[in-house]
């Protein structure tokens, strides 16, 4: 029992509900890295001395940590300035901010020569590629709007016989008859959970806002609107344009960042045509084990310097709780004169135990975009709401689902869909799904009502001491239009 709570936990770990949980006690580390004028420091190394355990700061020279292994002392460091350490208090929330001063080395005169063959032409390429992220990223458009469907599919991987014969798990045995064996980078699965979500995006550069329509979506067996909402929230965005792509809060820098030559080793393999343009197929390699990194291909348009494909992905050393690795896929396609991303699959692989040898999850997302509209512009009323849920977007019959997907459905997929119905008729999974609801929304649903949120219950603070909440709001079954009280 205890197991599969643990498993119900990860799932909700999966949809972006467990990031306020700890099963151990977490030490968090914000801070700004400034140099010696007091201006801020992109790309600074920052790591728990003695560990693999760290990360590099943003463009505004900040950072943030948290882990449950951090060691004694944090240091700050990037090329040509002194190496700085700080005390770190363990188990604690805290604030550690640096100032790094120029390394000061006195050299003997030297004469360097050269030509350009010494040169590494991907690294020449990638500079190129730098310059031209302003014409080629969609984002740096003043506006940008597309229809995205995406799916989620969340699988058991590395199941072992010891756990498929344990008591609780034999009721659910017809689930584990749709074992799948994987692939050369996968382990074998099983698919347990499959989300649909299709949504109208909209994006406004200039002040940043973000909005999502959800025109439909399903969940198999759930039909909480709560849950809908955060689910619109948690996929993972990921713009190889930005120089840092966040992943569960870590900020890993990107290819085609323009600091990418300080993190990445590139080298062009391979040149071919993708969709009648000249590409060089380039290898991007992490320069140290410990950074923040991609690992994988990329291929760009020769003349353009637009990204076309990648294939990218990060390993268990980065450190990231709970998850051993991810893998990214994009293609993307010539639109209106500029290649914009059409195709996104994602592949997270989680952990259910601290052996890697014992079952975990894989956590997938096909993602595809369409109808890409760039400046047209929007009121700033309508970036009010954040997620809005369109009327009846959680009851879409199948008929309508089959006519707005942009990618049909696998035979795994429809056989999750086939499997719910069947743990429907479970009480122990009807039990379990509700705590899952509950857990990843803040909220229990009574009747037309939800009471919580349950992690704002019971809070306490120095001034005030223990303090107790207790809210109340409507849902759906209330009203599709309106809702009421504590939102």
């Amino acid at each position: 029992m205890r197991t599969f709570i643990r498993f119900i936990l990860v799932l909700v770990f999966c949809l972006g509900g467990a990031s306020q949980f700890s099963f151990a006690q977490k030490t968090e580390i914000t801070g700004l890295v400034l140099d010696d004028t007091g201006f801020p420091m992109p790309s600074v190394n920052v790591s728990f001395k003695g560990t693999t355990i760290g990360t590099i700061t943003d463009i505004n020279g900040q950072y943030q940590l948290t882990t449950n292994k951090p060691s004694d002392s944090l240091q700050a460091s990037f090329i040509g300035f002194e190496l700085v350490s700080k005390a770190v208090i363990k188990g604690e929330t805290q604030t550690i901010n640096f100032d790094l001063a120029p390394e000061l080395t006195v050299l003997q005169d030297v004469v360097i020569t050269g030509s350009r063959k010494d040169k590494n032409p991907a690294v020449t390429f990638m500079k190129k590629v730098v310059e031209a992220k302003s014409t080629n990223d969609i984002y740096a458009q003043d506006y940008v709007q597309y229809e995205v469907y995406a799916k989620v599919e969340l699988d058991l991987n590395n199941l072992d016989e010891e756990f498929q014969d344990r008591k609780v798990m034999q009721r659910f045995g017809f689930m584990f008859e749709t074992q799948n064996e994987g692939d050369s980078n996968t382990k074998p699965y099983v698919p347990v959970i499959l989300a649909e979500n299709l949504s109208e995006y909209y994006y406004r550069k200039f002040p940043k806002e973000e909005k999502e329509i959800i025109k439909a979506s399903r969940i198999s067996g759930v039909k909480n609107e709560s849950v809908h909402e955060q689910l619109a929230n948690t996929y993972l965005k990921i713009n190889m344009y930005d120089d840092f792509v966040d992943i569960f809060t870590k900020g890993f820098v990107s290819p085609l960042a323009s600091t990418g030559g300080l993190f990445y080793k590139y080298y062009i393999i391979d040149s071919l045509e993708i969709k009648g343009d000249l590409c060089y197929q380039l290898k991007v390699v992490p320069r140290r084990e410990e950074d923040l990194a991609f690992a994988g291909d990329i291929w760009i348009a020769k003349d353009s310097k637009a990204l076309v494909k990648a294939k990218l992905s990060i390993s268990e050393n980065t450190n990231i709780n709970w998850v051993n690795g991810l893998q990214v896929e994009q293609d993307f396609e010539m639109q209106n004169g500029r290649y914009v991303l059409t195709k996104e699959f994602t592949l997270l692989d989680f952990s259910i135990s601290e052996k890697n040898d014992k079952t975990g999850l894989y956590a997938r997302k096909h993602a595809s975009y369409d109808k890409i509209v760039v400046n047209e512009e929007k009121p700033n009323s309508f970036y009010k709401e954040e997620v809005a849920v369109a009327v009846e977007a959680l009851e879409k019959p199948d008929e309508y689902w089959e006519e707005v997907r942009h990618d049909s459905l696998s035979a795994n997929e429809e056989q999750i869909y086939e499997n719910v119905q069947k743990l429907q008729k479970i009480p122990f999974f009807m039990s379990m799904k509700e705590v899952m609801t509950t857990v990843l929304t803040g909220y229990q649903d009574i009747g037309f009502l939800e009471v919580g949120p349950y992690l704002k219950l019971i809070t306490h603070n120095p001034v005030e001491g223990v303090r107790l909440r207790l809210g109340v709001r409507t849902n759906s079954r209330f009203s599709e239009k309106i809702r009421l009280g504590d939102i």
